[in-house]
């Protein structure tokens, strides 16, 4: 039988949130084809931190969990997204796959005002 501390968030853990993404896999194996939602998870974090964050949420989507990402790194989600939404106070601009939302010239006038 699994330990149940093994699955619990990482800020509730003994060692405390030290050990923020080194359990992803464990996490993926837990998750199966469930659905995990993240609100943005690199913010207050060190920036050499992010990547690995990123990498971490990769593998658990790869594990086989869905994955929802709320988060203004737009970047790193279109790198591991399958679709995206893209929003402005509280509306969707528009909705496409990963592809189409990074090579969109509507998304660069919302956003970068080009």
């Amino acid at each position: 039988m699994a330990n149940p501390q093994q699955y619990q968030p990482t800020s509730f853990r003994p060692e405390g949130p030290t050990d923020i993404v080194g359990d992803e896999r464990v996490i993926a194996a837990y998750l199966g084809s469930a659905m995990l939602m993240l609100d943005e998870p690199s913010q207050g974090i060190m920036p050499r931190l992010v990547d690995e964050i990123f990498n971490a949420i990769e593998v658990i989507r790869q594990g086989g969990a869905t994955v929802l990402v709320v988060e203004q790194r737009l970047t790193e989600c279109l790198e591991i997204a399958d679709r995206a939404y893209a929003m402005r106070t509280g509306r969707v601009l528009m909705s496409g796959t990963a592809a189409q939302i990074q090579d969109s010239m509507e998304l660069r006038q919302a956003y970068l005002g080009l």
